[in-house]
């Protein structure tokens, strides 16, 4: 109606404050249960009602409706209406999309994040980046989401966690009567393997591959006439991560091996030595040894290789550890040590960290820096694809990049900054002008450019042109003809 009429309450509509009217609902900004509209009222009305226009001062109870914070977010979100989970922390609860790593468990009945999981459920199942807390292995608690929890059924034999399948996990084995996932069937009662299936039983009896070979416990549907010999073990073909010998019956290692209790350890895919404490590798035999002393042949050490000398132009300090002077790079194999006045080949120019290695390049996931490979960009570096880059000012030195600090000037060597790259020089390029301590594209207002320098007013007998402010010698009463512009001595 375009009636109007003053009245002291608007009764069940809304007060409209930008124009002093009764209104049925607001059309900006609405605050909950004192019925008024508003145009901003962030700052006092902080938290906004998610899925409307409506603003509270704190996220809690309204129209008998429990609203909880969205973490790190000014929204208030129906407590049932949360799609992750709820984080506990500064004295209230949070809804949240995930769980951090510091509360990284939850319960599926009620989704609290939890650091570790209470008596109740002390068996664990990963669920993406986080853990999901089970009663048992398959959980068989009612009150708990079946369909997330049930297709964990085996437990790891040496913690509480739950998996679907055992061959998924390094303990690759699973007793099927236990719903167990083990290393290696040597469980009282479970001693007998199938490695077909990945099973620990009781015996072979009764089983699809009926037939023992006692030797190693083995379950086998028939004897085979060729068995492969592999850490004094007979296999039906060699074990993976190993070959068969051409002409033999024998196994043998991929790749690099170490021997623990007179057995082969082979290491998959690997070409350094770097399982636990194995760290040394023999080439000429590609093991791994926990110290070079222990193989009389191959005493000497250097960059955890063992030689049966130490290599030529370096030398023996101590405890049969050799040490190049200098740098070094390999060739077919063998280390080459260099003098002390030469350097790496241009072809083989770059280095890890803390090394005097010659490489042709920087192994894969390394990062350069003057010239130099490294796991990461540290300090005051950033990554920039396969490269290292210096994050504030910077200035080369002989080739070699040196990053400043943030808050650092440039050095008295280098004392001018290039404020287009950050970069500190001898002197300002040719194409920018130098400004104090600066080189920039373009002088201040009321500075003037003499010498490719920005200075507050031209020199003695040096004048200049008000649309050029460049300082330059002139007749001052010579017309000039380009510009149509008489010049005129000024006191500046």
């Amino acid at each position: 109606s375009n009636d109007k009429k003053c009245v002291k309450s608007c009764g069940e509509n809304y007060i409209d404050f930008s124009s002093k009217e009764c209104v049925s609902n607001c059309q900006n900004i609405k605050v909950v249960n004192i019925k008024t509209c508003f145009q901003n009222i962030q700052n006092e009305y902080p938290f906004k009602i998610d899925k409307t226009n409506e603003y509270v001062e704190h996220c809690g109870n309204y129209n008998n409706t429990e609203y909880i914070q969205k973490y790190g977010e000014n929204i208030c979100v129906k407590k049932n209406e949360c799609s992750g989970f709820f984080f506990h922390t500064n004295n209230q609860f949070y809804c949240v999309a995930n769980c951090p790593n510091s509360k990284k468990y939850y319960l599926s009945k009620d989704r609290i994040c939890l650091e570790k999981c209470p008596n109740s459920h002390p068996f664990f199942a990963q669920d993406n980046l986080k853990f999901i807390c089970l009663s048992s292995c398959p959980d068989n608690n009612p009150f708990d989401n079946k369909d997330k929890v049930s297709k964990y059924k085996y437990k790891i034999e040496e913690n509480n966690e739950c998996v679907k399948m055992c061959n998924e996990t390094n303990f690759k084995y699973k007793i099927e009567e236990k719903k167990e996932c083990v290393k290696t069937c040597n469980k009282l009662g479970f001693e007998y393997k199938i490695e077909e299936t990945k099973e620990c039983e009781k015996s072979c009896e009764n089983t699809k591959f009926p037939i023992t070979i006692l030797h190693n416990k083995t379950c086998v549907k028939s004897c085979p006439k060729n068995l492969d010999l592999f850490n004094s073990n007979y296999y039906l073909k060699c074990p993976q991560e190993t070959h068969k010998i051409e002409g033999k019956n024998i196994c043998e290692c991929n790749n690099l091996f170490y021997i623990e209790k007179n057995n082969k350890n082979c290491l998959k895919n690997s070409s350094i030595c770097n399982y636990e404490d194995y760290l040394y590798l023999i080439k000429e035999k590609n093991q791994c040894v926990k110290n070079c002393s222990l193989d009389a042949n191959y005493k000497f050490s250097f960059n955890n290789n063992c030689y049966v000398r130490c290599p030529k132009n370096s030398k023996n300090f101590k405890e049969n550890k050799c040490e190049c002077l200098y740098k070094y790079y390999y060739k077919n194999n063998e280390l080459i040590c260099l003098d002390e006045k030469e350097n790496c080949d241009e072809k083989m120019k770059f280095s890890l960290e803390n090394s005097n290695e010659c490489l042709e390049k920087c192994p894969e996931n390394y990062f350069i820096f003057n010239d130099k490979c490294l796991l990461k960009c540290e300090n005051e570096k950033i990554q920039n694809e396969k490269e290292c880059l210096c994050k504030y000012k910077h200035y080369k030195n002989n080739s070699i990049l040196n990053c400043l600090f943030e808050n650092e000037n440039c050095p008295s060597n280098f004392p001018y900054l290039n404020t287009e790259n950050n970069e500190c020089l001898i002197k300002c390029p040719n194409n920018l002008l130098t400004f104090k301590n600066e080189c920039i594209k373009n002088c201040p207002e009321n500075f003037f450019v003499f010498n490719s320098t920005c200075v507050e007013k031209c020199p003695l007998k040096y004048y200049y042109k008000t649309n050029k402010k460049i300082c330059e010698i002139s007749d001052c009463l010579e017309r000039d003809l380009e510009e149509n512009i008489y010049f005129y001595i000024h006191e500046n």
